[in-house]
């Protein structure tokens, strides 16, 4: 009877161990089990008022950040500054057998366990994230994060994001309830690596955590820690986050000696103030109760938060900058690129003095190459195989652009692009034989696959640093977030001017043209232990111009039409990439599903066009269409309706969104559509012209007679290929009227 007693009550302990997020030796009443509570006495009546009052205020929200604080904190390790820097390197880790005891310190709480088998457990649910392996540098950043989350509804769990990757750590999640101390607890949090699409995103890693809130006006408390192993990793800092921000304090601490350049950028029109002193510390929400629980619980936070101010080296400089009602950050599709319009610091290490001794660190362009060029040195080329490979595929060329764009169409249509060219880490590229074995590669592995071929045929090709369009900064900046792509450049004489860029990220895009996200935008080529700036050539929208030539005539009411259309540019590219993609036994449903726009009444024959596989030349096709329902009759009179495409009808944008609105590049659409007027029939009235031009995008439609025919044109502009976010509401109106 013993033994059975004791099996169930192990049988119940157990679970209720591993639901607890504190396992201790100590008073388990000090502790508070956010998964199993039995009342809700962190929670009072203007507490919970007060929430259905930010709701009213917020309806379509479940949570919103009553106040967070974000306090970097800068450290310099002279010892390590005088060490040659040499960019980060793995560690090969040691092996350590696991001792029988084992110690977590947490939330000032020393949890202890002989067990293993509740070792391995804890392991899983304290531990936050993989400690880095990488190597530190000289100057270091510890990320404070404090913040308080009011819940909007009942019943609601809280989740918490955290994006790192192997040159930082994140460590100590901790939340509690209402401030108060009694309901302490470490947060359980979980990591895995990041991807997207089942894409892996370079090293990116994100250490995510759920967090029960019970009922509205509830608020939490999250503390963590995230560790920067090198100073370049910190570059920029975003104010906005997921949910709306009442308050929110960025601080920046500055060790006497170390210069640092803070860059405000998108502060026009968002309520952000400046000022230097310590740092804030979070305090309970600002509510209008007077309830003498709720000022007792406020009178113990003040006394505790005296005991956690800090003395602050007099040898720190802190600047605070505080932003108010800052809307929540949604995922808005067709982005432009955050950096060109949400609020964020830019944030560079230029120099470091003790008074005696200067230390250069990432302060200009020379710094931001010595660190790409000093990863990329690592690479271990194998070139025998694919130098072998490079001399087949050129064989029966004779001119160098023939030969060079050769090798480069066979890396766009035989090595599959498998990441994101946006990851803040890995910045070594991949060697060029792994990436020709696996036959996939990220922009790196293929620029550096693209580069060893050609050199293998005695071209001068290089690893050509960039940061796409999506960027606000040029690719220069000693930033590491100024760049955040790789692709090839070569030379074909000595003077080395007009070099030619390789993209092979770019499908089907043809030997010297370039995608509208590079274009125009600053490079940084590798030349030994100095490097060439260049910049990407422009082009102008016409370079994409899309013409369509349409005749038609009226037969028993409806429209009989021959078509021609030509696609240049990134029109054509885009043409080429979309029909390659698809299978090649559905390919020919697709031509006729994209010809007719999946309109029953647009009958598509006669299909003739270009080589799909041709990049070299625009792209033509010519075909039949019969349409039907586009007229209409009363009595002697034809309704004729030649415009059925209507591209953008109803097509309006969120004008609350923070970016701008992406168009797939810069287009130009020129439409003329010529109708034969029947026998016996005469034109009564034609539609007014329509002229909308603006420094975002044109529209221009006309109908006029010419001699026994009705000509329709119409022109389509984007001349920037994206719209600015402040030109929105006149995007809307055009489209509207």
């Amino acid at each position: 009877m013993k033994k059975f007693v004791l099996a169930m009550i192990l049988a119940i302990s157990i679970p209720l161990i591993y639901s607890c997020t504190v396992p201790t030796t100590q008073s388990q009443s000090y502790y508070f089990n956010p998964y199993t509570p039995n009342k809700y006495n962190f929670v009072t009546k203007d507490m919970i008022r007060h929430g259905e009052a930010m709701s009213e205020k917020h309806p379509d929200a479940d949570f919103i950040y009553n106040n967070q604080i974000v306090t970097y904190t800068f450290a310099v390790d002279e010892s390590l500054l005088k060490k040659e820097d040499e960019g980060p390197s793995k560690k090969k880790r040691r092996k350590k057998k696991k001792k029988s005891r084992t110690v977590y310190e947490s939330n000032n709480q020393v949890i202890t366990t002989n067990d293993a088998y509740m070792l391995n457990k804890l392991d899983r649910y304290m531990k936050d994230t993989d400690l880095s392996d990488w190597q530190k540098s000289g100057v270091t950043v510890t990320e404070k994060n404090e913040l308080q989350v009011l819940a909007l509804g009942d019943r609601l769990s809280y989740q918490h994001a955290i994006y790192y990757t192997n040159a930082e750590s994140v460590s100590g999640m901790s939340g509690k309830y209402a401030d108060d101390e009694k309901t302490s607890f470490i947060v359980p949090t979980y990591t895995k690596n990041y991807e997207s699409n089942g894409i892996f995103h370079d090293d990116a890693k994100i250490a995510y955590s759920t967090t029960p809130m019970f009922i509205i006006g509830n608020t939490l408390n999250l503390e963590y820690t995230k560790e920067y192993n090198d100073y370049r990793y910190l570059s920029t800092v975003y104010f906005p986050e997921d949910h709306f921000i009442k308050e929110k304090t960025i601080s920046i601490e500055i060790p006497e000696g170390l210069d640092i350049e803070i860059v405000e950028m998108n502060f026009d029109g968002f309520d952000i103030t400046k000022k230097e002193g310590e740092a804030p510390k979070i305090s309970a929400d600002d509510n209008d109760d007077d309830d003498d629980d709720n000022n007792s619980r406020r009178r113990k936070r003040k006394r505790k938060s005296k005991k956690r101010t800090a003395t602050k080296s007099k040898n720190l400089k802190t600047i605070n900058y505080t932003v108010k009602n800052l809307r929540a950050l949604k995922g808005e599709y067709a982005s432009y690129g955050s950096s060109h319009s949400v609020p964020h610091l830019l944030i560079m290490c230029k120099s470091y003095t003790n008074g005696k001794d200067s230390t250069n660190l990432m302060n200009n362009a020379d710094a931001l190459y010595k660190w790409y060029n000093t990863l990329a040195s690592k690479m271990e080329n194998e070139t025998e195989e694919i130098s072998k490979l490079a001399k087949d595929i050129v064989k029966g060329k004779t001119t160098d652009k023939d030969k060079i764009s050769a090798v480069f169409y066979w890396v766009q249509d035989n090595i599959r692009y498998l990441a994101f060219e946006d990851g803040i880490a890995a910045f070594k590229p991949d060697e060029c034989q792994n990436v020709y074995n696996k036959r996939y590669g990220d922009c790196k592995g293929m620029a550096n696959l693209t580069k060893e071929m050609l050199k293998s045929l005695g071209y001068d090709a290089r690893l050509t640093w960039i940061g796409t369009s999506r960027i606000a900064y040029p690719g220069t900046t000693p930033t590491l977030s100024s760049a955040n792509h790789m692709i090839c450049a070569v030379y074909l004489d000595s003077t080395r001017k007009n070099p030619y860029f390789l993209d092979a990220t770019e499908n089907y895009v043809s030997f010297g043209d370039y995608a509208d996200r590079i274009q125009g935008r600053k490079v940084i080529i590798e030349d030994g232990d100095n490097y060439i700036v260049d910049s990407v050539p422009v082009y102008n929208y016409d370079h994409n111009k899309i013409e369509k030539n349409e005749t038609y005539t009226i037969e028993n009411n409806q429209l009989k039409g021959t078509i021609k259309k030509v696609y240049n540019g990134e029109s054509k590219t885009t043409i080429l990439s979309s029909y390659n993609s698809v299978k090649t036994d559905r390919r020919e449903r697709a031509l006729r599903s994209f010809l007719n726009q999946n309109d029953y009444n647009l009958k598509v024959a006669d299909i003739k066009h270009s080589d799909f596989s041709e990049r070299n030349t625009p792209f033509e096709i010519n075909y039949t269409l019969n349409v039907k329902n586009k007229i209409l009759t009363d009595e002697n009179k034809l309704y004729v309706n030649l415009d059925w495409e209507r591209e953008w009808s109803n097509y309006t944008i969120d004008t609350a969104r923070y970016n701008h609105y992406a168009f797939r590049h810069k287009t130009h659409t020129l439409r003329k559509a010529t109708l034969n007027i029947p026998s016996g029939y005469k034109v009564e009235s034609l539609p007014k012209p329509v002229n909308i031009t603006t420094t975002d995008f044109i529209f221009k439609l006309s109908y006029t007679k010419q001699g026994n025919t009705i000509v329709y044109t119409k022109e389509i502009i984007m001349p920037k290929g994206y719209l600015h976010r402040n030109n929105i509401k006149e995007w809307n109106k055009a489209i509207v009227e």
